[in-house]
């Protein structure tokens, strides 16, 4: 069985492919298995791998040099660099769209659909730093944890909803809560494992590399920022699409989301 999205050859049996992770046995959108969730990811960045690099490479390199920059000049470029994140999130839920779709991606449009909502996402980033900055601080006094990791969770996707619901400030929180209350542990679940298995990694990366890091060369030092720039670069759209593919599939899980909806959502942009 060929594969009608990636080409990739199947058993004839097959449920699922095994490259891109698209369902044989029902082309419109489905609740996925995390299998397929995790196949869908990779399969989508190995095809805009290229774009997504360089992005992030940008958005790495800004948190990198505020790491090492004196105060207050850090706080511009951390600034800088979530609204560079903002942006990048937006742009992986739009490449997943036009893969799914199967249409060409007009950067363009891309970016207007982004930019003509603004407002709403600095707004509803600024309430979501909020939140995460009030859970905090009541962590320090331990109860509140739960409420930390609630929050980080069930306010995971208000981007996608001031991007494809339309909505606004708060209410976009409100909507990302509403997708996540009948599947909160496994959102939880898939974000943690992918946290952990970051952390994994990049404590494996600070060891490999510590010797450079401790160099007093500025060229050494100037190396390292690059490779930790580059490292950051790999593997942020990881979690970039993850999350964008877990928005959708929660549509599809508690509102019925079918490809018509999400064509009537994407031609707003074109008009």
């Amino acid at each position: 069985m060929t594969c009608s999205r990636c080409k990739a050859n199947n058993k004839f049996n097959a449920e699922f492919c095994c490259d891109c992770g698209m369902s044989f046995s029902n082309i419109e959108m489905h609740a996925m298995k995390l299998e397929e969730v995790i196949r869908l990811t990779f399969f989508i960045y190995k095809n805009n791998f290229y774009l997504f690099f360089m992005l992030s490479f940008v958005v790495s390199a800004l948190f990198v040099i505020s790491s090492v920059i004196p105060q207050p000049f850090n706080i511009v470029f951390v600034a800088i660099g979530c609204v560079a994140f903002v942006f990048l999130k937006s742009l992986g839920a739009l490449v997943y769209c036009h893969d799914l779709l199967k249409i060409s991606l007009n950067a363009e449009l891309c970016i207007n659909w982004i930019i003509a909502r603004w407002r709403s996402l600095l707004i509803g980033t600024l309430l979501f730093i909020s939140v995460l900055i009030l859970g905090i601080v009541l962590s320090l006094f331990i109860i509140g944890l739960p409420l930390l990791l609630y929050c980080l969770i069930a306010f995971q996707f208000y981007i996608y909803a001031i991007l494809f619901q339309n909505s606004q400030g708060a209410h976009s929180l409100l909507l990302s809560r509403e997708l996540i209350l009948n599947n909160w542990w496994r959102v939880f679940g898939i974000i943690m494992a992918w946290t952990l298995l970051q952390s994994v990694i990049q404590v494996l990366f600070d060891i490999t590399i510590q010797e450079l890091n401790q160099s007093t060369s500025q060229v050494m030092l100037a190396f390292y920022g690059i490779l930790k720039t580059a490292f950051f670069a790999l593997i942020l759209p990881i979690e970039i699409l993850l999350t964008a593919i877990l928005y959708f599939d929660l549509r599809v899980r508690n509102q019925e989301y079918s490809l018509e909806d999400l064509k009537h959502e994407c031609k707003r942009m074109i008009d």
